[in-house]
């Protein structure tokens, strides 16, 4: 059975999006007994109200990635939960989006909240790197903060013995 707060809930539109949310509906949302959430109850947090979907942003990815400038970085745009065009990218980096992206991730969905944010994400990447880089690699999360919940989904696997510096940065904007 769903939980309450899940009926009427917007899935993704991939295809591991209903089997995702079954598995969340089998192991529930955990609660303060289980040890990782011990000081969060997240039943009454979720319970009721926060879902509801991102409205479009009226900003590119140069804006966004405006909000948070670094010099010699590549900078990719995540905008309400929508990953933005991927700039040039340094040898031995490999970019994945969307669905094939998206099937990468899914083999962790053996935890609630994972199954969760599987269920509802819109869009998703998976970065592979095999070579050092010498530049940044910066996510730029950018939230309308309508309150809406946002379900980006990041994938990043860096080789053995590989040197990669990356780092993401969260703003709240006004749509």
């Amino acid at each position: 059975m769903t939980a309450p707060f899940l009926q009427n809930v917007p899935t993704g539109t991939h295809p591991s999006a209903q089997s995702a949310l079954g598995v969340y509906a089998d192991l529930g949302t955990p609660t303060k007994r289980v040890e990782n959430w011990h000081y969060l109850d997240l039943k009454s947090v979720l319970d009721g109200h926060l879902y509801t979907t991102a409205s479009p942003l009226t900003m590119t990815d140069a804006d966004a990635v405006a909000l948070a400038p670094l010099p010699n970085a590549v900078q990719i745009a995540i905008i309400n939960g929508v990953v933005g065009d991927i700039p040039a990218l340094p040898d031995g980096v490999e970019v994945s989006r969307g669905v094939d992206a998206s099937l990468a991730i899914n083999a962790q969905d053996t935890h609630a909240m994972v199954a969760l944010n599987t269920a509802h994400h819109t869009d998703a990447i998976s970065i592979t790197v095999t070579k050092d880089m010498d530049e940044l690699l910066h996510f730029v999360y950018v939230n309308d903060g309508g309150g809406s919940v946002i379900f980006p989904r990041v994938h990043i696997a860096v080789a053995d013995g590989v040197n990669a510096q990356i780092v993401e940065s969260h703003h709240l904007q006004s749509g």
